[in-house]
């Protein structure tokens, strides 16, 4: 084990001991920061293990780019946006490591137009899971199903709305409460339903366009998550 990741590991195990000390003394919201730090720590030890080419940092690059977009054009409908959907398809075609920088850059990137916050690490940790999760289902295990990701899409945006009422619920710590989180997850579910509601019609609609897209990017630039799909070899040369 090189010093690096000793420090990293070592950085986690003392975020982890914080995280409880916060948590016993009910600071809710510094808990939140321990917490993002210790998944901010555990996604540099992911890409220690395989860095990113040139090709596939300009290729996560563009879809987060085109997914910040998408965000802002759709801005006026609450809760309906493209974003979910490109990351999703993202993790299909390359692989979970792949969406779930996708994700995180697209919350990120968005935000720097629509307001940055305490909520952006929150959307950030939740749109990069969507990836992670993603490339899991349908890269690695290969669920090709358009139906099966379509139910995906819809269990994804309630689950991300899910993710953002804990955003709220640690800000204020008299939500921390059985009445509070029933409110909470009570007032957004509307707004939840319309997420997932939004991403099954994207699915539905424009997947199969995206993704030979990408899959065509993938083939002839070798872009590939080898590690997710199991598979080795050289990098394609570039037609």
């Amino acid at each position: 084990m090189n010093v690096r990741k000793a420090g990293l590991l070592a950085a986690a195990v003392l975020l982890t001991l914080l995280s409880v000390y916060l948590y016993g003394q009910r600071l809710y919201v510094a808990l939140t920061y321990a917490a993002w730090g210790i998944f901010f720590i555990a996604v540099l030890l992911v890409f220690r293990k395989k860095s990113l080419t040139a090709e596939e940092a300009v290729l996560i690059a563009s879809l987060s780019a085109i997914a910040a977009v998408g965000r802002m054009i759709f801005a006026p409908i609450p809760s309906v946006q493209p974003v979910s959907f490109i990351i999703i398809c993202t993790g299909a075609v390359f692989g979970w490591r792949a969406a779930l920088l996708t994700g995180m850059l697209s919350a990120l990137v968005s935000n720097m137009f629509l307001g940055q916050g305490p909520w952006t690490l929150w959307q950030m940790l939740a749109w990069g899971m969507m990836g992670v999760f993603s490339g899991l289902l349908f890269n690695h295990m290969k669920l090709r199903s358009r139906w099966i990701k379509m139910a995906f899409g819809f269990f994804a945006g309630v689950m991300f709305g899910w993710v953002m009422n804990l955003w709220y619920l640690v800000s204020y710590a008299d939500a921390v409460s059985a009445a509070g989180i029933l409110l909470a997850y009570s007032a957004s579910a509307y707004m939840d339903l319309m997420h997932g509601i939004a991403n099954v019609f994207f699915i539905a609609v424009l997947s199969g366009t995206l993704e030979k897209t990408l899959e065509r990017i993938k083939t002839k630039y070798g872009i590939l998550d080898k590690d997710d799909a199991g598979q080795g070899g050289s990098r394609a040369e570039i037609a």
